[in-house]
């Protein structure tokens, strides 16, 4: 498979429920935060990673096909 062409998708996403998805740290540090917010790195705005738009995605869609009911929630690959 070869990339053929990268197309930009822009848009506005608004939330309707609570949202955090957070950056991993791999050191506990007395008085710091467990789970902070990803940031861009030269921006320091919080953003979404296109591969957790991907997941949730395809969680929905996989929801309304009936494919989660069929399986139970198993995941085939």
């Amino acid at each position: 498979m070869k990339l053929a062409a990268v197309k930009e998708i822009c848009g506005k996403i608004i939330l309707k429920s609570g949202l955090h998805i957070g950056a991993g740290d791999t050191e506990m540090r007395i008085g710091g935060t467990d789970n902070p917010v990803i940031k861009h790195p030269h921006t320091m705005e919080p953003y979404i990673p296109g591969s957790s738009i991907k997941g949730k995605v395809r969680s929905l869609l996989e929801m309304r096909s009936g494919f989660m009911a069929n399986t139970q929630g198993a995941r085939f690959l």
